[in-house]
């Protein structure tokens, strides 16, 4: 082989390789442009941001067929199609509930066959029905296990830590405790099905916390007691000199809640890895909304008068805390007071939509107005339950405070608030 003909073979056989290598870089390019950023949602409020809807209310969302309202009949045939993995599982856990119903009246009957027992001082009938009962507690334990309800595929969870949860894929327990959820699940189920990108929610909540003082912003300046509040003060100081034990208001650590929420997220954000299996850094992220659900703790005369000012605040501070500008806003009324004339009279609501009329804040801050999810027919069951607990823990699992721990309701409001989001960020493209 002459000289030449090497050379051009070994010309040939690079430009193979440079040609395979360029094909191999276009295609690594194209991958990474198919990535989506990640979407991060701040959700944060007080106890109905914290959730307290247990299992057995949440199940009952499928129960839709009951309701007289066609609206709600059909919104709830189409959230039961995220809340719950197939047709076959909303079966199995109509059998199951079943099943814990017939238990909890055998349950019942037990306890009061313990007290008669414990009045006739029936030692041998003491025992063997305190057992029974705590065998009946475990069955009912299981069965509640065996309820079938979704997971998210691509959102992920970053709880603040403070109720025990751990950073995870979005599932039933991120509410008061592993036993509850908020809206975080209906947010986020619902939002996966309106959005093509991976999401994280990054959930601060505390229970009693008020815009006013522990949530404060900066830009509403120091907190200032109220008169009464001074003396309120003054009255329990002399009552624990007296040798009383009292818990003295500590007023000195205002906008606390702000400041553990913005510490918070900064922290997850340094560490999105961590947080979130699709996450690439090459790619980035988007902080692309605020979820806030809060205001049973402003609803007084001394907090009230300021929670538009307040909210204002509150999202323009935290827009220019993170450099997000464009960050959306949506925010759920309060209305656990359940009336249409206390609802449209609370301080809060009025507010809220005050702020959500503002011109700077068109197109990028939604109210979310909630009295329609609120969860009516199963009021009257509430108002009687410790004659009906049976039939009430069907239905609901707290208190009135806290939307009866509708399943109904939290799921519904999740929705709305995905909703409102979705259709800003449709505005905004």
């Amino acid at each position: 082989m002459t000289k030449q003909n090497v050379l051009r073979m070994a010309c040939s056989t690079v430009l193979v390789v440079l040609v395979v290598l360029s094909g191999l870089a276009n295609m690594a390019g194209a991958a990474d442009l198919s990535k989506k950023k990640l979407q991060v949602f701040l959700l944060a409020g007080q106890s109905n941001m914290t959730g307290y809807c247990g299992i057995m209310p949440l199940t009952n969302l499928a129960n839709y067929q009951t309701l007289k309202d066609p609206e709600l009949r059909e919104l709830d045939k189409r959230l039961s199609k995220a809340v719950f993995p197939s047709e076959e599982a909303i079966k199995k856990n109509n059998e199951i509930r079943a099943e814990i119903y017939k238990l909890l009246v055998e349950t019942g009957n037990a306890n009061k066959q313990l007290a008669q027992a414990k009045k006739d001082k029936d030692e041998p009938a003491v025992e063997k029905l305190s057992n029974q009962i705590k065998a009946m507690s475990e069955r009912n334990k299981q069965l509640q296990a065996m309820l079938q309800v979704a997971k998210a595929q691509r959102v992920y969870m970053a709880p603040d830590g403070r109720y025990g949860h751990k950073p995870g894929v979005l599932a039933f327990g991120y509410g008061r405790g592993k036993g509850f959820i908020g809206p975080e699940y209906g947010f986020g189920l619902t939002l996966e099905q309106k959005l093509d990108a991976p999401i994280l929610l990054i959930k601060v909540a505390q229970d009693g916390a008020s815009l006013a003082y522990e949530y404060r912003p900066p830009s509403s300046g120091p907190f200032e007691p109220t008169e009464d509040q001074k003396k309120h003060v003054e009255v329990l100081l002399k009552q624990q000199a007296a040798g009383k034990k009292v818990k003295i208001p500590n007023y000195s650590q205002a906008g606390k809640d702000w400041r553990r929420m913005v510490e918070f997220t900064r922290e997850v954000l340094g560490n999105l890895e961590k947080y979130h299996p699709e996450y690439d850094p090459a790619v980035g992220y988007d902080l692309a909304g605020f979820v806030w659900f809060q205001g049973w703790s402003d609803n007084n005369p001394t907090h009230g008068p300021h929670y538009a000012q307040n909210m204002t605040n509150l999202i323009n501070d935290l827009r220019k805390k993170f450099d997000a500008p464009n960050m959306l806003v949506v925010s759920g009324t309060p209305s656990y007071s359940r009336t249409k004339d206390q609802y449209e009279e609370h301080p809060v609501v009025k507010a809220q939509r005050e702020v959500g009329q503002k011109p700077e804040f068109k197109g990028n801050v939604a109210i979310v107005e909630t009295l329609p999810f609120y969860d009516h027919p199963i009021w009257p069951l509430y108002t009687e339950w410790r004659t009906h607990v049976p039939e009430w823990t069907m239905v609901g699992s707290h208190v009135a405070c806290h939307y009866l721990g509708s399943g109904r309701f939290f799921v519904r409001l999740g929705d709305g608030l995905s909703t409102a989001v979705v259709d800003m960020m449709k505005q905004q493209q």
